[in-house]
């Protein structure tokens, strides 16, 4: 069998799909949202006190609501009014996509901000990744003291997206057509994760709080053309990130639609940082880092 070295490099996701990295612009592209089927939602919780209060459970809540946000513009936006007299407050803010026309729970558990979780069983055989992505903010604020009834005050914040997303790309695509007449796309790629992956997330604390062991998922192979090259899409997922950068470790073998295996690659690390994309590039398809395989 042939040893190889992978290469991972970050790029930084876009806040808007206006925004996309010049040399992610066209892969990105291909994996657009259907608005026609999706809708981006936005959950929020108000409470009166500051976020240490929300901890010491000392804060009341005084409104929890949701919103369908228009995602078809550059910059989604949603004004959530209230009255409220001086004092310190605290939003916690949730958008997700879910499917058109429901406010029902898809992806994410959001019963409470405070204890996300997501679907597990809405992981494993999930290749249209682009609609899992969610963006969340904890704002504390302070009214003060106004100097005449009914005067209005105004506060900003900004949802950023607490999971990193990693793709991997297969670099010998070629080498896969010379031993196989098999279109790529009607192979399957099992993907499994030897340690813990995060799943669940507190939006008060902007940080993951569950995480599960032995999670797995099954990928369908898809073709790209990245940075002038024509590469294979093998693996493509989420994880939330603790702090600056968490860390994700997966084995991959993928099959032929007789079950038979043509690669296998074990223990392939990958740093993952909130907000970014990031890309693994290495000769995944045809080529194996383990027993077995095609070399």
């Amino acid at each position: 069998n042939e040893r190889h070295e992978y290469q991972a490099m970050d790029y930084e996701l876009p806040n808007t799909r206006s925004n996309l990295a010049q040399t992610m612009a066209e892969f990105l592209a291909k994996n657009s949202i259907d608005l026609d089927k999706w809708d981006l939602r936005l959950i929020w919780e108000l409470y009166d006190g500051s976020r240490d209060d929300i901890r010491n459970g000392d804060a009341r809540l005084l409104q929890r609501d949701f919103s369908i946000v228009n995602y078809d513009v550059d910059q989604p936006s949603h004004t959530i009014t209230f009255d409220a007299p001086s004092g310190r407050y605290t939003l916690l803010a949730w958008a997700d996509f879910v499917p058109k026309g429901s406010n029902e729970d898809f992806y994410y558990d959001t019963d409470d901000l405070n204890q996300l979780m997501s679907y597990l069983e809405r992981r494993r055989n999930c290749t249209d990744n682009d609609q899992r992505d969610c963006f969340s903010q904890a704002y504390d604020f302070v009214i003060e003291d106004i100097d005449f009834e009914g005067q209005a005050r105004h506060y900003e914040t900004t949802l950023i997206r607490p999971q990193g997303r990693y793709v991997v790309l297969a670099t010998d695509y070629e080498k896969y057509k010379t031993l196989t007449d098999i279109p790529v796309e009607e192979n399957i790629v099992q993907v499994k994760y030897p340690s813990f992956v995060n799943v669940g997330y507190t939006v008060v604390e902007q940080r993951p709080n569950d995480g599960q062991p032995g999670l797995s998922y099954n990928h369908t192979p898809s073709t790209y053309d990245f940075d002038g090259n024509e590469m294979v899409c093998v693996a493509d997922d989420y994880s939330f990130v603790n702090g600056e950068v968490s860390y994700v470790n997966i084995n991959m073998g993928v099959y032929n639609p007789f079950e038979a295996l043509l690669s296998t690659n074990k223990n392939i690390e990958i740093p993952l940082y909130a907000d970014r994309l990031t890309v693994v590039i290495g000769k995944f398809l045809a080529t194996s880092t383990g027993s077995g395989g095609i070399n």
